[in-house]
């Protein structure tokens, strides 16, 4: 849901002149006794194009949640009821039909957070996830067993072998998996599906994954050093910086670690 950096310049731009445009056809400043359009209409693009760019980089920064898109739509409203609020303080006009007037400024966004809901309703439907497991004959005889999230067009997302999963990581409707690829190189990766969905079909196999805390599901194999003292427990993993926090209903005795320091 990120837009690209290299694109962010041509998303604000496109924002500000459909705003700059449908100020024009709306003409709201009628009500303004002293509006200059050659004032007025630069202003409005160079405001728009600024507040629109800085709320792209805002949210550049925050995970996908429902809470950042209710906070994006209603910025989309906040940005235009500030830039009639400019216009209107710069044009001193104390006779305004100030209902009127901001009435146009809260239609203006509309069609944008349209395009944007409808936006997320296509990215919800086209990244639904399906996980399954499979086992994989080895050349030796031996059976390795896969994990795999796949789309609804059956395009495998994440494919990898289960010994080399580190640990899942929720986040609100999303999951961050984090796991070794085949140059041992680790890799992080964030799909829309619960942990809870990942751990029911982990619990239909023998893979002794361990849910820690009601974020993290982790495979012990990775468990290099527990930290911290009773009630806060923390689990230090092989190849990764963060340290994973520990439910503190979670039998701690029940983790064995890898080569303990």
């Amino acid at each position: 849901m990120r837009i690209p950096a290299k694109y962010r310049l041509w998303v604000a731009a496109v924002y500000s002149a459909y705003f700059t445009l449908a100020t024009f056809v709306l003409n709201p400043f009628v009500f303004l006794e002293n509006h200059d359009p050659l004032i007025t209409y630069p202003l409005i693009f160079a405001f728009s194009f600024l507040a629109s760019l800085s709320l792209i980089k805002l949210t550049a920064k925050s995970f996908a949640t429902s809470i950042s898109h209710l906070l994006v739509i209603a910025s989309l409203f906040v940005i235009s009821i500030s830039c009639g609020m400019l216009v209107w303080l710069l044009n001193d006009s104390a006779e305004t039909d100030l209902l009127l007037y901001y009435n146009s400024f809260l239609i203006l966004p509309v069609l944008p957070a349209s395009v944007y809901i409808l936006w997320l309703v296509y990215f919800d439907l086209s990244t639904r996830f399906v996980v399954s497991t499979e086992n994989q004959q080895m050349t030796d005889d031996s059976v390795q067993k896969m994990f795999r999230i796949t789309n609804n067009q059956n395009q495998v997302i994440l494919e990898s072998p289960i010994e080399r999963i580190i640990a899942f990581e929720a986040n609100d409707n999303y999951v961050h998996t984090y796991h070794l690829t085949s140059d041992g190189s680790v890799e992080k990766m964030m799909h829309r599906i619960s942990l809870k969905k990942i751990t029911e079909l982990l619990d239909q196999i023998d893979t002794h994954f361990h849910r820690v805390h009601k974020s993290y599901l982790v495979n012990p194999e990775f468990v290099q050093k527990v930290k911290g003292k009773s009630q806060a427990y923390r689990l230090q993993l092989i190849h990764l910086s963060i340290e994973v926090p520990v439910s503190r209903t979670f039998d701690i005795k029940s983790i064995q670690l890898v080569n303990p320091e």
